[in-house]
């Protein structure tokens, strides 16, 4: 989560763990249609963005980069019950060479704001439909927002009922919140080989 750029040298850290990507998911990205979406992204690299919503003439919702030209893209946005602001999810099916499936990438940013947990879980759900629906591997990634207990169960379980396992970055890991991680990593019909949690000045 960039922070809609607010923070000092984000786009310093953006540009170092960029070098080396396959696939970026970015949430809360902030772009102007006259800037080149104010985003280092290389020529080359197919880039979508969800606009949730505009904030000081500048659109911000989730972004996925990659080198590859997704074969299909699907988006939704879900408002936050309290303050109204939506937030967005961003789905695309990538090709494998010398694969028959495709990879299904969800770079979802949930909503915050709630009393209870039902709005929360209906956005995981509608995030995890195609997740269910589709026989090939599977990453989700984003800021789900899970700070706290029952959040972070009701992820864990929405996300293990399709058969995600999620990817553990071991300490000190991503920052956390109120004692909670609230960005994640989750993974399906992949292997992984290593993960870990980059510390950022932004």
């Amino acid at each position: 989560n960039v922070h809609k750029g607010y923070d000092a040298a984000w786009r310093d850290d953006l540009e170092r763990l960029v070098a080396p990507t396959s696939i970026l998911a970015i949430q809360e990205a902030a772009v102007a249609h006259d800037d080149n979406h104010g985003f280092p992204v290389d020529e080359g690299v197919h880039w979508s963005m969800v606009e949730a919503f505009a904030i000081n003439g500048r659109h911000a919702g989730p972004l996925l980069a990659a080198p590859a030209t997704p074969v299909k893209t699907c988006a939704g946005r879900h408002a936050e019950p309290l303050i109204r602001l939506p937030k967005g999810t961003l789905v695309q099916f990538y090709p494998l060479a010398d694969y028959d499936e495709m990879l299904l990438v969800v770079n979802l940013h949930s909503i915050n704001f709630t009393i209870g947990t039902r709005a929360y879980e209906e956005q995981m759900s509608a995030a995890l439909a195609p997740v269910a629906n589709h026989t090939g591997p599977v990453i989700l990634a984003g800021d789900l927002n899970t700070w706290s207990g029952p959040r972070l169960q009701l992820a864990m379980s929405l996300t293990e009922a399709v058969g995600l396992q999620h990817v553990d970055f071991g300490a000190p890991g991503p920052r956390r919140h109120f004692g909670q991680v609230l960005d994640h990593v989750f993974y399906r019909g992949l292997e992984l080989t290593s993960a870990r949690a980059v510390p950022v000045s932004s």
